[in-house]
């Protein structure tokens, strides 16, 4: 996991649902000094708060944890008719 690109994703998804760090540290159940950390890329986080995380974000966890938005119109390889 690349903690930068994680802390970069959780900033710009916050951002985006335009929520302080105080309102969504109190929506993960974290620490604002926590968030802080996440979001600059200097703490890395654990599974518990990367849950925590995606929920208070409304994202799937593996988007937090690859620290990119989900790409819901690519279908994965195995129902697509092309050969791959």
């Amino acid at each position: 996991m690349d903690a930068k690109k994680i802390g970069a994703f959780i900033k710009m998804m916050r951002e985006e649902k335009k929520m302080t760090i105080d309102e969504f540290a109190k929506a993960a159940n974290l620490e604002s000094k926590a968030i802080i950390e996440y979001e600059a890329g200097v703490k890395k986080l654990n599974s518990k708060e990367l849950t925590n995380i995606s929920k208070a974000l409304q994202v799937p966890l593996i988007s937090v944890i690859w620290g990119e938005k989900p790409n819901w119109e690519q279908k994965p390889a195995i129902h697509r008719k092309e050969k791959l």
